[in-house]
């Protein structure tokens, strides 16, 4: 059980020929770990909107680790939902080869159509005043899709302090 927690944890990091060696004592256990080689990507394939290859976080021969390919996914996502593209359609793979000791990456994006904002809806405003709603809109009719945009009017709109809920 140890040994396969502290495997999967410096895997996380990229040291994937982990030496561990754990004694039981009576009253202690010793663990012993040499790390070794970290694993490295040997090549990064992304397709077909190559505009996006500034947002990954590795170059080829770079170190490879769980947490910085699971950041570079939010933050590809989030580039498509901040440049107009809510329905995209993502994958990622990272195909971890032990035996040649390397990383490939690959990312398939499709942005699909990009969209504009439409009119905004007001309803529930009985006591506050339509402008003041208003002036917390952070976006207006016809900008380009930016969920930027729509979090900065929905925190606004809910600082008021007048709705229970927003939708």
């Amino acid at each position: 059980e140890y040994h396969t927690r502290i495997t999967e944890y410096f895997q996380s990091f990229g040291f994937y020929k982990t030496d561990i060696n754990i004694t039981e004592k009576d009253d202690y256990i010793d663990v012993n770990i040499n790390k070794n080689e970290v694993i490295k990507v040997t090549s990064i394939k992304i397709e077909p909107a190559k505009e996006l290859r500034r947002g990954i976080l590795f170059k080829e021969g770079s170190a490879f680790n769980t947490a910085s390919f699971t950041a570079t996914k939010k933050g590809l996502e989030r580039y498509l939902l901040e440049e107009g593209y809510p329905k995209y359609a993502f994958d990622a793979k990272a195909y971890v080869d032990i035996d040649a000791y390397e990383v490939k990456l690959e990312f398939h994006v499709d942005k699909n159509d990009s969209y504009n904002l439409g009119e905004t809806t007001i309803v529930g405003r009985e006591d506050v005043d339509e402008e003041i709603i208003r002036e917390q809109i952070a976006y207006k009719k016809g900008d380009k899709y930016n969920i930027a945009d729509l979090e900065k009017t929905y925190d606004q709109l809910y600082e008021l302090g007048v709705y229970d809920y927003i939708l």
